[in-house]
């Protein structure tokens, strides 16, 4: 299939088309293709900033992945990512809600929660190939979709009783950084893993939640490396274990 081109007189032609910048319905095949490029080449086919490159970030988060993975893993997603005790824990502005952010934070948390294993440093493409994957995955074992409400239950009860201003700073923020969403929502759960009676005896955090050293692990510089990834989740899975 042809493309649109967007054009600019300070930049060149790219085969995006004016309705995927829109967030409208997206080809999956565009998708699947510019990935093997991307894998056969280490040369960069846009520039940074240019309206192409900003073209494609926007096209590989939750709304590509709607737009072009459609399944039974996307729905789970999707039926999670409305809910209210969710939502609460993790307010975000009008314009991230129609970007279908609270869908990104969903897939992440699953993604990240199940291995790194793959992982280059480059989210987008990771939850591309993780949904897709996954959604092949619920249709082998329709049971699965069970066990991982369970694991989304599991770690969002925990929040609401472990961290008073849940996944933001403060108490009446507005925001929920990815880097802090992955932090407390995958620290929770490793954390859960090692000792589930924390559930009942729920750490205090207090001492370390508002803390420099959390915020600088929790903050956004570099935030997609794989090492600072595991750093910051690590860390709470840690302060809540008592280590």
């Amino acid at each position: 299939m042809t493309f649109g081109s967007v054009t600019s007189s300070r930049y060149p032609p790219c085969p995006i088309s004016a309705s995927l910048i829109s967030r409208n319905r997206v080809n999956a095949k565009f998708e699947t293709d510019r990935f093997a490029a991307s894998s056969s080449t280490n040369t960069p086919t846009t520039k940074p900033g240019s309206i192409c490159s900003r073209g494609l970030i926007l096209a590989e988060k939750a709304e590509v992945r709607r737009g072009a993975l459609g399944g039974p893993f996307l729905n789970l997603v999707i039926e999670l990512a409305t809910r209210p005790d969710f939502t609460a824990l993790a307010p975000i502005s009008d314009k991230l809600k129609k970007q279908r952010e609270y869908e990104e934070l969903v897939t992440r948390f699953f993604a990240y929660s199940d291995g790194l294993e793959g992982y280059r440093d480059r989210p987008s493409e990771f939850l591309f190939k993780y949904t897709k994957k996954m959604n092949a995955a619920f249709d082998s074992d329709p049971q699965l979709s069970q066990s991982y409400r369970q694991r989304f239950d599991d770690m969002i009860a925990f929040v609401g009783i472990a961290f008073p201003n849940g996944f933001q700073r403060t108490a009446k923020g507005k925001a929920t950084p990815h880097a802090r969403f992955e932090a407390i929502s995958l620290g929770s759960f490793l954390a859960l893993q090692a000792n589930p009676r924390i559930r009942q005896q729920v750490p205090d955090v207090t001492g370390w939640i508002d803390g420099t050293e959390f915020s600088d692990i929790a903050g956004s510089g570099g935030a997609n490396a794989i090492g600072r990834l595991q750093r910051r989740m690590n860390f709470v899975r840690d302060r809540l274990l008592g280590a």
